[in-house]
C-alpha cells in the first residue's frame, strides 16, 4: 500500500469514528430529553395591583407587550404591557421524583451573549498538480487553543440564532473563525438542564506549518518520500454540527458545553516560500470540536 492510499485510509476511519460518536451522543440527548406525557404546566401573569392571572398565554405581542390570555374558566382577556410587572410560561403542576423541584426561567425571545474558551482537532490533507514535484502533501493533527465571544436571540425558547467569533490564543501561528450560528433546544421545562443541537456555517482563516511530501523514484527504481515543513495559509468555509448540553440558573443565565463535528472547504491558499508555489487542488479538512461558554 502507497503512503497516499495509507493516509486516505487513516483519514476515513478516523472521520468515520467521529460521526459514530457524535451520532450517538445525538441520539441519547434526544431520548433524554423527551417532554414527559404526564406533565402538566400552566401560564401564570402577576399584574401591577398584586393579582395573579393562572390560565393560557394565547398570544404575546411582541412591538407592545401585550398578552392575550386564557383564564381557567376560560374567559378570554387582553393584557396591556403597563398593566403587569412580569409573567412566567409553562410552570409547572405536578412534578416527579426525577424532576427539578424549582424550574428556573428560560429565556425567551431575549438576546443572549456568551464568552468561553473553544478547541478543534483537524487535518488537512490534499493534492498538487502533476506538474509539481509535490504530489502529496498532508500535516499533523492542528489543535488551536480559543476565546469564543458570541451573540443572538431566541425566538420561543427553543430557537436561537446568532453570530459567534473563535479567535486562536496558542496552539497555531493565526486562527480566526466567525461563524453564523443556530441552536435548537429540547426543552420541556422539566428540569434546569438542557440538551440542544447546533449547526453553524463558518469561515476560517488559519495559518501555520504545513508538512509536503514527494514522491519519486531514485537510481536504483524505489519509490522514495521526502519531506519539508512550509508556512502556508488557508480560507476555508465549513459546517459544524454537534449536540450540547447546557444549564440554567435562576437568573436566566446560563452555562454550556458543546461537542461537535465539522467539515472545511477550501477557498484559497498559499504557501509564504515563494520557491514552493504549490496550491492544492484537491484537499479536504474534518475535524471535532469542543467549547464551553457562559451565557447571560
Amino acid at each position: 500500500m502507497s503512503f497516499r492510499q495509507q493516509t486516505r485510509n487513516n483519514m476515513s476511519f478516523k472521520l468515520k469514528l467521529i460521526v459514530f460518536s457524535i451520532l450517538f451522543l445525538s441520539i441519547c440527548a434526544t431520548g433524554f430529553s423527551q417532554n414527559h406525557p404526564d406533565i402538566r404546566t400552566r401560564d401564570v401573569i402577576y399584574l401591577k395591583d398584586g393579582r395573579v392571572l393562572k390560565g393560557e398565554i394565547v398570544k404575546i405581542d411582541e412591538s407592545d407587550g401585550k398578552i392575550i390570555f386564557a383564564s381557567k374558566n376560560g374567559k378570554i382577556i387582553e393584557i396591556k404591557r403597563i398593566e403587569y410587572e412580569y409573567y412566567i410560561e409553562d410552570e409547572r403542576l405536578n412534578m416527579k421524583f426525577s424532576d427539578t423541584l424549582v424550574i428556573n426561567t428560560r429565556k425567551t425571545n431575549d438576546f443572549e451573549f456568551s464568552f468561553g474558551l473553544s478547541t478543534s482537532v483537524f487535518e488537512m490533507n490534499g493534492v498538487a498538480g502533476s506538474d509539481y514535484d509535490v504530489s502529496l502533501g498532508t500535516s499533523p493533527w492542528y489543535i488551536p487553543y480559543n476565546i469564543r465571544i458570541a451573540g443572538g436571540r431566541y425566538f420561543g425558547h427553543k430557537h436561537y440564532v446568532g453570530l459567534r467569533l473563535d479567535y486562536a490564543l496558542g496552539g497555531v501561528d493565526e486562527y480566526i473563525s466567525p461563524a453564523l450560528k443556530y441552536k435548537f433546544k429540547f426543552d420541556g421545562y422539566r428540569n434546569n438542564r438542557v440538551w440542544q443541537s447546533t449547526f453553524e456555517a463558518k469561515y476560517e482563516y488559519f495559518k501555520d506549518e504545513f508538512m509536503s511530501i514527494a514522491e519519486y523514484i531514485d537510481f536504483d527504481g524505489n519509490l522514495k518520500y521526502s519531506q519539508r515543513y512550509r508556512q502556508q495559509a488557508f480560507n476555508t468555509l465549513g459546517v459544524v454540527l454537534g449536540p450540547g448540553y447546557a444549564y440554567t440558573f435562576n437568573n436566566k443565565k446560563s452555562i454550556c458545553v458543546e461537542a461537535t463535528i465539522f467539515k472545511n472547504y477550501r477557498l484559497s491558499n498559499a504557501f509564504e516560500d515563494s520557491e514552493a508555489g504549490i496550491l492544492l487542488n484537491s484537499w479536504n479538512s474534518n475535524g471535532i470540536g469542543l467549547a464551553v461558554a457562559f451565557n447571560m
